[in-house]
């Protein structure tokens, strides 16, 4: 019967601290959209669907997977800068879902509309 209590009081752990992480995670998400640096939330955006347009065509998938890792590089490291200094922690799971949704979205969003435009445009 000890081992039952044992995985019983091992399992309400594990989920406490899951539930933690979680609320931790979504409280630090939601907190970057009215803390300081919120101003990137908008430039960011921009600035990668810039990008986009401006690379479009791009010769092959590798220009774009070049484009996409410079973008996501650039926007991993404000997030972690924006983490050591406001959050003095490093969260590396928070850094993914941030530099996804301000730039790598954008860009590869940006990217499918501008393409198709592109490719029925009259050669000259």
């Amino acid at each position: 019967m000890s081992g039952l209590r044992a995985y019983a009081l091992h399992g309400a752990i594990v989920s406490t601290a899951v539930e933690e992480f979680l609320t931790r995670t979504w409280d630090q998400l939601v907190g970057r959209l009215t803390g300081p640096m919120r101003i990137r939330f908008l430039i960011q955006p921009i600035v990668a669907m810039v990008i986009a347009f401006r690379a479009a065509p791009p010769a092959s998938w590798r220009d774009v997977w070049q484009d996409v890792g410079r973008l996501w590089l650039i926007a991993i490291t404000l997030d972690s800068a924006y983490q050591l200094l406001f959050l003095n922690w490093f969260y590396p799971g928070q850094a993914l879902i941030v530099s996804a949704l301000l730039a790598v979205a954008p860009f590869l969003a940006a990217a499918g509309l501008v393409m198709p435009l592109i490719r029925k445009r009259p050669r000259a």
